[in-house]
């Protein structure tokens, strides 16, 4: 019996670690908003959703340098694309006198001074031919685009919402990453945006609602709700998601 209590009790613990984890990783983007980079670079539409691009409008990758490394003979992997490699792969190079910006960097790659997002020197991919194209994404398990998530917003609204990046733009949600809506259908599962008893208006579109038995945040005059979507992102069909 103390032999299947403790199976129970450790099988229960790691579903719990699963679920815990898969939690931590649909919380937010890949890629960390946008923090500044450097000139010459900027964003654009790929088949894969925005990324960086040079200059020409090419996607930009970055190589990780966890996995070159095994693979170099150099320790840290900055040396890694020479040869063949170069022919495919060509480094993004950064100016003499390049400053690190965000979280843009300059390292010492193979053919010299390079920029580098996060620590990984940063390509483009020679059979990018044109403007949206990301060939290389995914290539030899190295190279990665880089995905582009636009600052995060300034808000003025009530100290409970919070802008999250969802399918390709900001949203405004609660502190549980809740979507907010207004409209929709009026049905039982409806949960309205409570504000506090001593909640007062913030900025020009957010004002309470006293009407109901609790305070409920309108937005623009309308009543504002909670997703209880299985998604936390979606709203209710022929509703109306709050954005910045």
């Amino acid at each position: 019996m103390k032999r299947h209590h403790f199976l129970a009790i450790a099988t229960a613990m790691l579903l719990a670690a699963g679920a815990h984890a898969q939690m931590q990783v649909s919380q937010g983007p890949a890629s960390p908003p946008d923090q500044g980079h450097p000139a010459g670079v900027s964003s654009g539409q790929s088949k894969i959703g925005p990324v960086y691009v040079d200059s020409r409008g090419l996607t930009l990758y970055a190589m990780s340098r966890r996995y070159a490394s095994p693979r170099s003979a150099n320790f840290n992997g900055l040396k890694y694309c020479q040869g063949p490699c170069a022919q495919i792969w060509t480094a993004f190079a950064a100016p003499a006198d390049a400053k690190p910006v965000g979280l843009w960097s300059i390292v010492d790659g193979a053919q010299g001074p390079q920029w580098a997002y996060k620590g990984d020197p940063v390509f483009t991919y020679v059979q990018d031919g044109a403007p949206g194209a990301a060939g290389g994404d995914g290539y030899d398990d190295l190279w990665k685009a880089i995905a582009y998530i636009p600052p995060v917003p300034k808000l003025e609204a009530p100290a409970n919402v919070a802008a999250v990046y969802a399918d390709g733009g900001y949203i405004l949600a609660d502190g549980q990453g809740r979507a907010l809506y207004t409209g929709g259908k009026a049905s039982d599962a409806s949960l309205p945006f409570v504000a506090g008893l001593a909640s007062l208006g913030v900025g020009k579109d957010w004002t309470v609602s006293r009407d109901g038995d609790r305070p409920q945040w309108e937005f623009q005059g309308k009543p504002v709700y909670v997703s209880q979507e299985n998604v936390p992102t979606k709203v209710p069909s022929e509703a109306t998601t709050l954005r910045p």
